[in-house]
């Protein structure tokens, strides 16, 4: 509409959908524009992580012709919107001085979480969502965590996840560690359990010295004793979806945050998806699965279990780090297989894997073991889903309820071993 005075155009985010409004300066608008520009401060944030680090949003308004919302992307990636930049750049600055630093200054290690073992929430049914993703070990690569999410999202019959977990070590060893934990942070439907790279960066991130000093963790030390200018995602780079040269999106680079080192300090070591969801969302007779095990929990962890030992009774160092277990004949129960005191096989002692050998109760997704792959064994009661993508041996999610595998090819960005 016409109108007599400056006209100011400002991008707005509101819940998931980014829309692009004009307000001019006559007096009748004054109070609008103030309140609009009050808006727009508050979403910069959501509106710069959405359409910069996240392109799914912009592409499915691309897909159902939504002109509002594209043209809010385009314009969002054509001028570059440095006042939104700016204003993202508080919310991406290292003090040190959160509750988790605070923490670590006193005793000299990362807080627990707030709660260890969570659950996800039974979400009111969605006729535009359907399924849980889960995603295996991503290492900071997030170029094909996104790739990996699009192709799986293909085929689920083109429908968004109901909820998206990660199985932990989201980052260290590939290229954009910080990037990840931003996104997943940001991401409503979004969720992760802790790995024990996890673990090492947020011990790093809070002073850790010796982690610290290992180029490995030289990541998280980027976002510190910097200034707000220096520290305002400037370095605007094309992504690479496969497609040399193509510069149309931005790719902000994305160092940790004190509100990104608070969430990593609260993530659980365990996600538990109660059989109740499956049987909400597709009805109590809805064997989907095919087998007599499908109306159990499920249960998300980084490495793993002890067979034998209730998931609330396990300790930290097996969920984050367990890859077998030896059975002791004599009492038929098992134990951590721990490599560093050298247990051999005996007449006493047997060594597995420790997925090979659970029998629940609940059924569990890990990942962790790259070295092995893909697990799946008879009853598929624990499912390993690390194919090593960051060893270049492709990216790995699973669909559920089915457990249908999705996978797409990987560069390699570290060495086997490289612990």
């Amino acid at each position: 509409r016409k109108c007599n005075g400056l006209c100011v155009k400002i991008l707005v985010g509101v819940g998931s959908t980014l829309a692009a409004a004009a307000f001019c300066s006559h007096p009748s608008s004054q109070q609008l524009r103030q309140q609009s520009i009050a808006t727009a401060s508050r979403a910069a944030a959501f509106v710069h992580t959405s359409a910069a680090t996240d392109r799914l949003a912009c592409e499915a308004a691309s897909q159902r012709r939504d002109v509002t919302v594209a043209l809010s992307c385009s314009a969002l990636r054509q001028n570059g919107d440095a006042e939104i930049l700016t204003s993202q750049a508080a919310a991406n600055r290292r003090t040190k001085t959160t509750a988790a630093d605070l923490y670590f200054q006193q005793h000299g290690k990362i807080p627990s979480p707030t709660q260890k073992h969570q659950t996800l929430p039974i979400r009111t049914p969605d006729a535009n969502s359907k399924n849980i993703l889960v995603i295996g070990d991503v290492h900071g690569c997030f170029e094909d965590m996104m790739k990996l999410h699009r192709k799986a999202i293909a085929e689920n019959d083109d429908m968004e996840f109901d909820h998206v977990i990660l199985v932990g070590d989201l980052v260290n060893k590939g290229p954009e560690s910080a990037r990840v934990v931003r996104h997943t942070r940001l991401q409503p439907k979004w969720w992760t359990v802790r790995g024990n790279h996890d673990n090492a960066a947020l011990s790093a991130a809070l002073g850790h010295a010796k982690r610290r000093a290992k180029s490995k963790y030289s990541w998280v030390l980027e976002g510190e004793d910097t200034n707000e200018d220096q520290n305002q995602n400037e370095d605007v780079h094309g992504t690479t979806d496969g497609n040399a040269g193509d510069t149309s999106v931005p790719s902000p680079s994305v160092v940790l945050s004190d509100d990104d080192i608070m969430w990593m300090s609260e993530l659980p070591y365990t996600l538990t998806i109660p059989a109740e969801y499956f049987q909400t969302k597709h009805g109590d007779d809805d064997n989907v699965g095919g087998d007599n095990n499908d109306h159990i929990d499920t249960v998300i962890v980084h490495a793993g279990f002890v067979p034998g030992i209730p998931v609330q009774e396990q300790s930290i160092y097996s969920m984050v780090a367990i890859r077998e277990v030896d059975l002791l004949r004599d009492t038929n129960t098992y134990r951590y297989h721990d490599r560093g005191v050298g247990y051999t096989d005996g007449a006493d002692v047997t060594k597995s894997p420790w997925a090979s050998v659970w029998t629940g109760p609940q059924r569990v997704i890990f990942g962790h073991d790259a070295r092995r792959g893909i697990q799946r064994y008879p009853g598929e009661m624990a499912i390993g889903i690390d194919s090593g993508a960051v060893y270049g041996n492709g990216m790995t999610a699973m669909i559920l309820p089915e457990r249908r595998l999705v996978s797409i090819p990987t560069i390699v960005h570290s060495a086997v071993g490289d612990d």
